[in-house]
């Protein structure tokens, strides 16, 4: 591998290292460095969102819990048999009485003469 090695020299140089023979002068531009190439490192802000979750901090448990018994008592009547008919005799009673039939008067009542009779 062969190293070249270039030196950069300006125009006005030039001219002045070729003979004095103004026929054979010709113009070649060259860029002469002013500054030495820099890298400069400039922060940029990040930019931020909050985000919110939740987390398992325990994990889930189950735990038995006695629970008093609640009883309430229930009335209610229930069929035991179906409904019938009884057909009773009730025997008849006899009573005897004793009546009174006026047959004869035995005071006799006049009405002429009476206070009720007077008004």
């Amino acid at each position: 591998m062969a190293l070249l090695c270039v030196q950069l020299i300006s125009a006005q140089e030039y001219f002045e290292s070729l003979p004095e023979n103004p026929a054979v002068v010709r113009e070649i531009p060259i860029q002469k460095l002013a500054a030495i190439e820099k890298t400069t490192a400039k922060e940029i802000k990040g930019k931020y969102r909050l985000i919110t979750k939740q987390v398992e901090v325990s994990p889930a448990q189950a735990r038995q819990e006695v629970i008093p018994l609640k009883s309430q008592t229930i009335e209610r009547q229930i069929l035991v048999s179906d409904e019938t008919t009884k057909e009773i005799t009730i025997p008849s009673e006899s009573v005897q009485v004793v009546k009174k039939v006026l047959v004869k008067k035995r005071w006799n009542i006049s009405l002429e003469r009476s206070p009720l009779n007077d008004s």
